[in-house]
């Protein structure tokens, strides 16, 4: 069993924590042409996720995706793995081009979370992909990683 870091962006982590997220998608190949890191994962593997976060009072941890007030906030990036409180193992993983998503993936995507009245999750999610990727990510049709998952805490 491994464990690994994986962000998550605030929207994000209040989907997981709020029980809509059970699902993500990462890049299968990296920048130059190779396989992720992500295609190395097995199910049972742990990830423990990273979000935006600052050092608080008496040892505890802020985080912002849950409305703390931090006076200067810490990327994702940079949280180390004694701040996450929240623990993931991936259930199932899979391989498949990001247009392959189902409206029932994009649901366990989370796309509810985003709110926006009479999008479609597949089109919450198509929006959120280019947000991330670019805007002719989607057009790209690129293969993605498929983590299913469940909470741990």
């Amino acid at each position: 069993m491994a464990e690994r870091g994986i962000l998550f962006s605030d929207a994000m982590v209040r989907a997981i924590r709020a029980g809509l997220k059970t699902q993500t998608r990462r890049l299968a190949l990296d920048r130059s042409g190779r396989p992720s890191t992500w295609t190395k994962l097995k199910p049972s593997d742990r990830l423990w996720v990273r979000e935006v976060w600052a050092p608080g009072p008496d040892g505890r941890f802020l985080y912002r995706s849950t409305g703390d007030r931090a006076p200067r906030w810490r990327s994702s990036i940079h949280m180390p793995k004694r701040a996450a409180r929240i623990w993931l193992t991936v259930a199932d993983i899979r391989i498949e081009p990001v247009q392959a998503i189902s409206s029932g993936d994009a649901k366990a995507e989370g796309m509810a979370i985003l709110g926006r009245p009479g999008a479609s999750e597949p089109t919450l999610f198509e929006d959120q992909w280019n947000t991330l990727h670019g805007d002719d990510a989607w057009q790209m049709n690129s293969d993605v990683v498929v983590i299913s998952f469940r909470v741990d805490r």
